[in-house]
Parts: structure tokens; C-alpha cells; sequence
């Protein structure tokens, strides 16, 4: 119960029967039984083993920050600091009856009165509202608040169990809606949080959801009443919208090596195999006086992977194919490598929701000669930029000045290279003729490990550098990205830039520095691999 001055929770109106068994169900929790009941189960029941899923800091960031902005749209705005439902659920309520007799909450704006994080409940089935906006006649609306640039289905869902929520509790809701990024919003000066957000109104669509709503939680409860473990087979929402963190339990009987590991081989084809009883890797070949031969309807690359695995096959390669890739290649031969971020919120001026910023960049110059490779001398330069202030302008007038005019550009997965040198050219007239001339010089390294020209079965089927590198050099140590200190992905080094800004001192140079030596390691694996392929081509 909320507040026995505006909400009556005490009984369940007409058509709505009472919970039969206590069950804490929460948006997330409700969200994760519509995928799968039995990661709810798990959740709940094997907390200790899988507990909640994690999101990244760089997501967090984003929504917090969409969050603030959004509050804008309202004046005044009550923030209730996360705490115990309870004890949310009370200052709700407090606020609530002061709403309801002060009219000094409406005077100024002539905008909403508004609570960010009210706590509401009904029969142990919470809903924390991103912001439960009072309208001066004393109707109420909801407002879902999401760091995206468009409505998904999921969020749609979560909508409709608040919703519900409010409406259970006695709340007169007149209007739910979803407050989301409009992308074609470009910041000039202050965020204006009108233009910044489009609106949804999903009042309608949520009211007839309310018995949809009511029968789903009650399917939970008699789900979750299981005091052993559900079986229940696996299904597309192991892996969608997202992998599920308690897949380890659901397929502990398969084998190491099964279908759900298979490269590049469409989800909904693996679990028609998986359905067909093709679980394990040897599900796949059939026995020929010449040796095993991969079923029809598999691709290449898993089959491939199939071959390396069961017959523990060394390195495969395609040694015409790498000859014939080192020939497209001419001196001198740098290596770049860009790492970027995408704030939610406009950071700076020009820009756009989740727009693409690259901040820092790692390049290795390669001059050639006729000696071995171990001799070459190598060439390091890097950029990294300030997070208060747009880096590109900066990023882009040294990397003319690192890379030469007449250098072979090699990187990893080209078409992200060339698409953020292009954004910069555009971005900068003055620089375009040099940014393009680096453009039109880019290689890729990826599509011979991506075609499996080259293969070891400890890639694991994925054609990924931070895969190909530990496979090429599995006892060196110093190339295995795990013992990067601090920093050791691309995620992490986007985080890292906006924490930058927080940091002073030894503490931000600490942080620094393990971004340069994360983003250094991309460029100087690539030169490591340019040598293993040498030796291969031979």
C-alpha cells in the first residue's frame, strides 16, 4: 500500500483475485519470466549461483544521464533515492498526500509536479517509476524513461506492468507513455530536453494489456511454487534478446562441444538440429572409407570447425591464399587501430544521440626492407583525448601527421576504420583531402581469418583478433589480452574515457595509461600476425 489517501490496495477489485502464494516480483523479474520462467526460477530460488545479470558501466552511464534530462520536461521534480522498496514505497506515499492538498507544487511553470523513482505496489507485485508526473487536477501519468531511439517490444511489456501496477494500487493513471531519444536531435549550446525526447503514448495499448498482465503473474506464481528445479528445453530466449546467464544450468548435459557453439550458423538453424537430436559436434559427420565428411546443409567455416575439433587438427592454412593477401600489401605498412564511444546524451556540440566519437587511436608503422621481420624497426604513435572537450578535431590532425602519405593502412575489420576516417573528413573540410587520401589506403586483415583461411581449432570458431591472436601465440604471455591490466576490451576503454572527466591526479594517468597499453595491443597484434603469416606463406 502506497497511501491510504489517493491508493487503496488493501483489496483486489472486482475480477482480480488475490495472490495465492507470496511472490516479490519486480520489472526485471517480471521482464525475466516473460522470456524464461525458469531463469526466474533460478534467480530467485539459485540466487548464489546466478544472482542478477550485469550491465555494463558504459550502459549505466547512459541511462543515468538520459534519466536527468528527462526530469527536465517537469517542474518540480521530487527525487526518490533508491532504497528499500518499503521504505521507497513510503516517501511515495508521503508525497504524494502533499500533492493532493499542496498547491504550491503547481505554481510556477504551469508544468507537471513530478516524482522520479515512486515506488508503488499491489499483492507483492512492485514497480519503481521512472517518473509518476501529478497534474495540478490531481490526474496522474507514468513515463517510462529509455535510453534507446526507438520502443522495443520488451519495453513495451515493461510499460503495461506498471501500468498494471498503478492501476492496482488505486492510482487514477491517465496517461502511460515512453519517453525515448529522438536521433535527430543535434546539440546546439544546452540540451533542450524538448526537442532531445519523442514521446509514446501507449495508454490504450497498456489498458487492454491489464488482463494479459494479471493472468502472466499468475502463471509466475504457480511456476515458481516448484520447490525442485523446472525442466524446461532450450528454447530461442536461452539466447534472446540477449544470452541468458543461467544457460550453464539448463544445458549442463551437453556436451563440451555441441551445437550452440557452431560458427557461423544461424541460431534458429542450431536449435533445428538441436530438435533433429544433432547435439554433439560428431552429430555432424558421417564416417567415409576417406576419412569423416561434414552432413549436407552445414556451412564451410562450421564445418570447418568441426573437422579441426573432433580430429584435433593443427593450424589450417591456406598457404596460396596468404601469399597472395601479403601481395596486396606495400611499404611502408602502419597499423590503426580507433576506439570510440556513444554517449546516450549529446556531449558535444554538432552531435547526436548515441552519435560515434572516436577518442583515441594506436598506430604501429612498419618500414620495409629485406631483413627478417624480427629485425624490422617498429614505429609506435597514439592519441588519446580529453573527455571534456570534443577529441576528434585533435585526433584527426595528428593522425594525418603519424600515418605517411604513401603508407598501406592495415586494420582489423576495415569497414569500421573507413566509415570513422569518412564521419572525420565530413566533419572537418580542411582536413577531408588528407583524411580521404588515408581512406583510400586502408586494408583489411580480417577476411582471411573471417574465410578461414587460416584456422586453429583454438579460435574456437570465431574469427575474432582477440580470438586469432592467443591461437597464433598461445605461449606468449605479453599477447594474451587477460593480462592487460585494468583495461583489456573495447567496452571497457569506452568506459574508461568517461570515468576519465571523474579522475585526477595519479588516478586519471593510472587509467591512461591502461588505455593506451589496451588500444597499443591491437595494433602491435596485427603486426604480430603480418609476421606469423609471413612464416606461413613460405
Amino acid at each position: 500500500m502506497v497511501t491510504d489517501v489517493l491508493l487503496n490496495t488493501k483489496e483486489a477489485p472486482a475480477g482480480y483475485e488475490a495472490a495465492a502464494r507470496p511472490l516479490f516480483l519486480t520489472r526485471t523479474r517480471y521482464l525475466n519470466g516473460l522470456v524464461c520462467p525458469k531463469m526466474l526460477w533460478l534467480r530467485i530460488n539459485r540466487r548464489e549461483r546466478f544472482g542478477e545479470s550485469k550491465i555494463s558501466p558504459q550502459a549505466v552511464e547512459n541511462s543515468r544521464n538520459v534519466q536527468i534530462c528527462a526530469r527536465r520536461l517537469f517542474d518540480p521534480v521530487t527525487v526518490i533515492e533508491h532504497d528499500e522498496y518499503a521504505v521507497m514505497e513510503e516517501k511515495t506515499g508521503e508525497i504524494l498526500r502533499r500533492a493532493a492538498s499542496d498547491e504550491d507544487m503547481f505554481s510556477g511553470s504551469g508544468r507537471f509536479a513530478a516524482i522520479a523513482h515512486a515506488a508503488l505496489s499491489f499483492q507483492n507485485c512492485h514497480a519503481l517509476i521512472d517518473i509518476l508526473a501529478v497534474q495540478p487536477d490531481g490526474r496522474f501519468e507514468i513515463y517510462m524513461v529509455k535510453s534507446a531511439v526507438h520502443v522495443s517490444a520488451q519495453a513495451r511489456e515493461d510499460l503495461a506492468y506498471q501500468y498494471y501496477v498503478c492501476r492496482m494500487a488505486g492510482l487514477p493513471v491517465e496517461k502511460a507513455g515512453v519517453l525515448y531519444l529522438n536521433r535527430e536531435y543535434v546539440r546546439k549550446g544546452q540540451i533542450e530536453p524538448e526537442k532531445l525526447f519523442r514521446i509514446l503514448d501507449l495508454t490504450s495499448e497498456s489498458e487492454n494489456k491489464m488482463a494479459e498482465v494479471r493472468d502472466r503473474i499468475s502463471g509466475l506464481r504457480i511456476y515458481l511454487a516448484e520447490d525442485r528445479e523446472p525442466r524446461r528445453a532450450l528454447s530461442e530466449g536461452c539466447f534472446s534478446p540477449y544470452d541468458c546467464s543461467c544457460f550453464s544450468s539448463c544445458g549442463k548435459e551437453l556436451p563440451e562441444w555441441n551445437v550452440f557453439r557452431l560458427a557461423a550458423t544461424q541460431l534458429q538453424d542450431k536449435l533445428r538440429f538441436y530438435e533433429e537430436g544433432r547435439i554433439g559436434f560428431e552429430d555432424f559427420v558421417s564416417e567415409e572409407p576417406a576419412g569423416n565428411t561434414i552432413i549436407p546443409g552445414i556451412s564451410a567455416a562450421a564445418g570447418l570447425q568441426i573437422l579441426c575439433e573432433l580430429e584435433k587438427r593443427p593450424l589450417q592454412a591456406d598457404r596460396t591464399a596468404v601469399r597472395e593477401f601479403l601481395r596486396t600489401l606495400w611499404k611502408p605498412l602502419y597499423f590503426l587501430d580507433f576506439e570510440a564511444f556513444q554517449p546516450s546524451v549529446p556531449k558535444y556540440e554538432g552531435t547526436r544521440p548515441f552519435e560515434t566519437i572516436v577518442f583515441q587511436y594506436s598506430v604501429h608503422g612498419l618500414p620495409w626492407n629485406n631483413e627478417s621481420p624480427a629485425r624490422r624497426e617498429l614505429i609506435h604513435r597514439d592519441f588519446l583525448g580529453d573527455p571534456e572537450c570534443d577529441p576528434r578535431r585533435a585526433l584527426s590532425e595528428k593522425l594525418v601527421r603519424d600515418i605517411p602519405e604513401d603508407a598501406c593502412i592495415l586494420t582489423y575489420n576495415s569497414a569500421y576504420e573507413k566509415k570513422r576516417i569518412a564521419e572525420l573528413a565530413a566533419l572537418f573540410p580542411d582536413l577531408s583531402g588528407k583524411l580521404m587520401n588515408l581512406h583510400s589506403r586502408v586494408m583489411d586483415l580480417m577476411p582471411l581469418f573471417r574465410d578461414r583461411k587460416v584456422y586453429d581449432r583454438r579460435m574456437q570458431g570465431s574469427y575474432s583478433l582477440k580470438s586469432v591472436l592467443p591461437a597464433l601465440f598461445p605461449d606468449d604471455p605479453a599477447l594474451d589480452y587477460e593480462n592487460l591490466p585494468g583495461v583489456s576490451n573495447g567496452g571497457e576503454a569506452a568506459d574508461s574515457f568517461q570515468m576519465l572527466s571523474r579522475l585526477f591526479g595519479e588516478e586519471r594517468e593510472k587509467l591512461s595509461q591502461e588505455m593506451l597499453r589496451y588500444c597499443a595491443l591491437d595494433t602491435f597484434a596485427m603486426v604480430k600476425i603480418v609476421e606469423r603469416l609471413e612464416e606461413l606463406s613460405g
